[in-house]
């Protein structure tokens, strides 16, 4: 089985990764996106803008198998036109793609749109004929870490309930290198990080690693933080680095 990978998003949090991933295990790539690659980028780059289609078609040609990881939260309704475009330009030659989601969603995605349209992407993909992988991933360490500190004014710390399951970037870039090889039909197992953390956990475990502690004000569950505060703890496939092992490497 040969393989020559597209992938969309590639200047992207899980691109980036995902692409350092390909490139560490030999695997023939291009990162494809609007612009011109970022300086130092690993691996060939083509022009293609999945949510015109423009230099799609010439992008997808002779794939093996389409790593679709271009996501815009802030504009739900882009992901759904962008993943039809990415299937349109797939059915010519019936190309695998590998599609990304979010685990637990189910839920959150009744009060937040973001969620909602990551579930009619899979549905779409399903529903597609084409040959297509489904791989849903808890939120990433990297994010969780970002949002602790926008929530952070001085000495507090804004808190929504929350229960999560952080899991650790490059455990995802390599499980979806892996499965651009194997390429199995359908959704497969969750991938999640070791630990599922409540608010309280999460925060102290983030304050010891920041070598600093915060007055926790609790915040109730408003705009983008109700898809947070509504994800469910999911079963399947567990790895890489738990929260507090990530925390203590990137401690400042």
């Amino acid at each position: 089985m040969t393989h020559n990978i597209l992938l969309t998003g590639a200047s992207g949090m899980l691109g980036k990764e995902v692409a350092l991933a390909l490139s560490k295990n030999g695997i023939e790539f291009s990162g494809s996106g609007r612009h011109e690659a970022r300086p130092g980028f690993l691996g060939n780059w083509v022009r293609a803008d999945v949510l015109t289609g423009s230099g799609l078609d010439a992008a997808v040609h002779a794939r093996s198998c389409i790593i679709h990881c271009a996501s815009t939260p802030a504009k739900p309704g882009n992901d759904i036109i962008a993943l039809r475009n990415v299937i349109a330009a797939a059915r010519a030659q019936n190309t695998h793609i590998l599609y990304i989601g979010i685990a637990g969603i189910e839920e959150a995605a009744k009060r937040y749109a973001y969620y909602k349209a990551k579930l009619e992407c899979e549905r779409i993909l399903a529903e597609s004929g084409l040959p297509y992988t489904i791989l849903r991933a808890s939120p990433f360490h990297s994010f969780v870490d970002t949002l602790l500190r926008r929530l952070t004014f001085g000495p507090f710390l804004l808190v929504p309930q929350m229960t999560l399951q952080p899991v650790d970037i490059q455990f995802v870039a390599e499980t979806l290198t892996m499965l651009a090889f194997e390429r199995p039909i359908g959704r497969l197992r969750d991938v999640f990080g070791p630990e599922a953390l409540d608010t309280q956990r999460l925060t102290d475990l983030w304050f010891a690693g920041k070598q600093g502690r915060k007055s926790r004000i609790p915040m109730p569950a408003i705009g983008s933080f109700v898809g947070l505060t509504d994800l469910k703890v999911v079963d399947g496939m567990s790895g890489g680095a738990s929260w507090s092992e990530w925390v203590a490497q990137h401690r400042q």
